[in-house]
């Protein structure tokens, strides 16, 4: 509601097309895949009116990415977050989700394009560790409860990540 009531707040915009993109992944987990597009939509939707400053734009870029890559094509949405990464220095938050997008994909593709991108995923983790983002609780378990990053728990890179993060962030059990 604030967003809607205060258009001209960024940071009020950014939290609802954030809100739809969790929506969206929440729909997606339970099956409901064809529910999942509207809020994935709407949050490259809001996105893409912000324009103010680069992280708005990249992160912008990564929305539509990420919509991408739930619509199935796959080849515009690493693109797209090849250009995102690239447009500005990205901070901790912007590495994470071009991860989940890279894992998303790892999800859809083929078994030799899947383990590339899964690969890809993990090392855009280890960059936003680097850009110190798992500092607090909710950040590391992000990595435990997104289902994009389920695929990547059978991996011995991810595995070794996780345990980077545990050893600096005490998970509860």
């Amino acid at each position: 509601r604030l967003a809607r009531d205060f258009p001209a707040i960024p940071s009020y915009q950014r939290e609802w097309a954030m809100a739809n993109l969790d929506l969206g992944d929440v729909l997606d987990s339970q099956g409901q895949r064809v529910q999942a597009r509207e809020p994935y939509q709407m949050a490259a939707q809001i996105q893409s009116r912000l324009t103010a400053s680069p992280s708005d734009r990249r992160l912008g870029m990564l929305l539509r990415a990420y919509e991408q890559v739930n619509l199935g094509q796959l080849a515009p949405s690493v693109s797209e977050l090849e250009a995102a990464l690239q447009a500005d220095p990205p901070d901790g938050e912007a590495w994470v989700l071009a991860a989940r997008i890279l894992a998303r994909a790892a999800q859809a593709a083929t078994t030799a394009e899947a383990s590339h991108l899964a690969e890809g995923a993990v090392k855009l983790l280890r960059a936003s560790r680097g850009k110190r983002y798992f500092r607090g609780l909710w950040q590391t378990h992000d990595l435990l409860w997104r289902p994009e990053f389920a695929a990547l728990t059978s991996r011995p890179d991810f595995q070794a990540l996780m345990a980077d993060v545990r050893q600096s962030q005490p998970l509860p059990p």
